[in-house]
């Protein structure tokens, strides 16, 4: 998988579009080898095809008819670490926010971490930050939406707070470095539960091939 990770870096370094469709139809033709695509509960699904420990690209698929989103659903969230993507198909409006300490807010932030195919979210204050945190409350405030189409090349920052709105199906390649990276946060109204589970299953294998099929049509065309 080095060869994937190497190609990837040259591929978002020189925005090169031939070598992102050869990386995607290389991942589409390993989807159906095991249980690579799995449930996210961010609502779309998700296939790690390479990871180093430090580098990972990744395949990200918004569909209407698979999304099983954890509910209850949160505002918005950040990564930790900076997001390269390119947009194979569909569109999407990412709408960012400012997540600011505010006593009379109405949302905590929590923090992400990921093990053994769960995805458990906690309040901040409770992992790793400090106790002064625990009850601090934030306001989300909405500061813009980008649309993007199909073919575009983006980035988002590791403390950006933000959500992404797909324009039917859609389909990502992702990529980034997370060796160093942060703990991934969301913001959540206060009145939603402490803790949260997710098991982020494998997407049955007769959904796998329908929605492998959706993405490499979009590409002949």
């Amino acid at each position: 998988m080095d060869r994937a990770l190497d190609d990837a870096d040259r591929a978002f370094e020189d925005f090169d579009r031939d070598l992102i469709r050869r990386l995607v139809l290389e991942i589409l033709d390993n989807l159906s080898e095991g249980p690579n695509l799995r449930y996210h509960p961010l609502g779309f699904l998700k296939d790690v095809f390479a990871f180093d420990g430090d580098r990972r690209l990744q395949l990200h698929v918004w569909h209407p008819k698979h999304s099983r989103p954890q509910l209850p659903q949160h505002t918005c969230h950040s990564h930790g670490w900076q997001l390269h993507s390119y947009i194979i198909c569909g569109g999407l409006v990412d709408r960012y926010y400012e997540v600011t300490q505010d006593p009379k807010g109405d949302h905590l932030v929590y923090a992400v971490g990921y093990e053994a195919g769960q995805n458990h979210s906690h309040n901040a204050a409770e992992v790793s930050l400090s106790r002064a945190l625990e009850t601090a409350t934030y306001s989300v405030t909405e500061t813009k939406a980008v649309h993007r189409i199909a073919g575009t090349f983006y980035s988002i920052a590791p403390d950006a707070f933000h959500w992404t709105d797909p324009v039917g199906i859609t389909s990502t390649l992702s990529y980034g470095h997370l060796a160093n990276a942060a703990p991934a946060r969301n913001a959540r109204l206060r009145d939603q539960p402490a803790e949260l589970a997710y098991q982020r299953a494998p997407v049955p294998a007769e959904y796998v091939e329908e929605i492998a099929a959706a993405i490499r049509g979009d590409l002949r065309e």
